[in-house]
């Protein structure tokens, strides 16, 4: 077994090296495709050992495919470059190229663990937020709706579960969280578009009253304090924003002309 490690980047100069370095025990590529980043991202790439492909953006999912499409073997792992991959899930799959563990799954589970405000987020929906990232690609492609990017495993798949953890950085502050919030939403909202989804003004109201009930009191996000309700009401902006985002798009701007 070889493994191609790809990771999509753009001004990602302050994540990028500790990326690497987390994959480098198993990896027999790494595979960087990068969209035109204006920092010292492809500099560091390089010094590191990766290989760099330049790639104009074409949204996160089309992205990650051309990453997949450009690999060089048949198993991948695909990581964020916000992402690192813990000591013991790197070990796991050293263990696997060794032959001390023989697969007959050809797609796995790892979990997700996110640091947020100096917490590790258990509660809330954030953990263990399961995510298909290493896969042999003649049975996986990506697909989803940007954002929300994710694999998809054909039909005849054997699926399995590592169930340990890649950790996610995902946010420096609160600033940095409420910039990615209006960045994410815009995307969402033309995705709503594109898919003909009509938007109607009640959901604006109750979609995020729900999502900030389900965080914070179904998935116990109280259980962190003060970190648990900000990140259960950042979640809940998260979703307005969303909708008024399409909604501003398929009823309001036309008053404008009024």
């Amino acid at each position: 077994m070889k493994i191609s490690v790809c990771i999509i980047t753009y001004n990602e100069e302050k994540n990028i090296a500790a990326c690497i370095e987390s994959v480098k025990s198993f990896s027999d590529q790494i595979l960087v495709v990068d969209s035109n980043s204006t920092d010292d991202t492809v500099s560091i790439c390089n010094k590191l050992g990766a290989e760099v492909i330049v790639h104009p953006w074409v949204g996160y999912k089309n992205q990650k495919q051309f990453a997949l499409d450009s690999a060089l073997h048949e198993w991948v792992f695909s990581i964020d470059a916000d992402e690192r991959v813990s000591k013991e899930l790197a070990d796991k799959i050293v263990n696997i190229k060794k032959g001390l563990y023989d697969p007959k799954e050809k797609a796995f589970y790892v979990n997700r663990r996110n640091y947020y405000l100096g917490k590790w987020i258990k509660y809330g929906g954030w953990y263990p937020e399961k995510r298909i990232r290493f896969f042999n690609r003649n049975f996986c492609k990506w697909g989803g709706t940007d954002p929300h990017d994710k694999v998809i495993p054909s039909d005849d798949c054997p699926l399995g579960d590592i169930n340990l953890d890649i950790i996610h950085y995902p946010y420096r502050d609160i600033s940095h969280h409420i910039d990615t919030i209006n960045r994410y939403s815009v995307i969402a909202a033309d995705e709503n578009l594109k898919k003909g989804r009509e938007i109607y003004f009640s959901q604006i109201i109750y979609k995020p009253i729900y999502k900030f009930f389900r965080d914070y009191i179904l998935k116990r996000g109280f259980l962190l304090g003060k970190v648990g309700f900000i990140h259960s009401v950042m979640g809940a902006f998260s979703v307005f924003a969303k909708y008024l985002k399409t909604y501003e798009k398929q009823h309001l701007n036309g008053e404008r002309d009024a």
